[in-house]
């Protein structure tokens, strides 16, 4: 059976986390349950890229409403918690940049900057792709960048 591998996006991150002005609340209610169920199975493994971590983080700062802000704070710093004690199925990966990675950053924005790909979405890829090279080539793999956005969701590998 392959192992199921889920890239997080920032706009899942969102939604899930119910961040004014940036979720809708039946996408919400699915990615939730999705998350539940992805991170009760054992087949399942979420990747939470560093840049996602920067982007929701930024995100929930520039919330207007003190309340909110801090209910999506507080809900945003246990995920991260669970994902440090290792009591959630999720990993932290694309940490480990040097001067040859940005030099491959910056050319992949330039070949993507006709498509208004941002530069999370972009550092997303770069991790993805990145993580794919670390994959044992004993075994299959469905991994899938887990997101609301069409350009990212081509990049998803079945059978891998």
């Amino acid at each position: 059976m392959a192992k199921n591998i889920f890239f997080i996006d920032t706009c899942i991150l969102l939604e899930i986390l119910q961040v004014p002005q940036k979720f809708n609340i039946k996408d919400s209610e699915t990615h939730t349950k999705l998350l539940r169920d992805r991170s009760t199975d054992n087949n399942s493994l979420i990747i939470m890229p560093i840049s996602v971590i920067v982007e929701t983080g930024n995100h929930i700062n520039q919330i207007q409403n003190s309340t909110r802000r801090t209910d999506c704070y507080n809900k945003y710093i246990d995920i991260l918690n669970s994902i440090t004690k290792g009591t959630v199925p999720w990993q932290l990966f694309g940490y480990d940049y040097k001067n040859q990675d940005l030099a491959m950053i910056i050319d992949l924005s330039k070949k993507l900057f006709i498509s208004k790909v941002g530069m999370g979405d972009i550092f997303i890829l770069d991790s993805f792709n990145k993580y794919l090279e670390t994959l044992p080539r004993d075994r299959k793999y469905n991994i899938e960048i887990w997101t609301k956005d069409k350009h990212l969701e081509s990049y998803s590998r079945y059978d891998y």
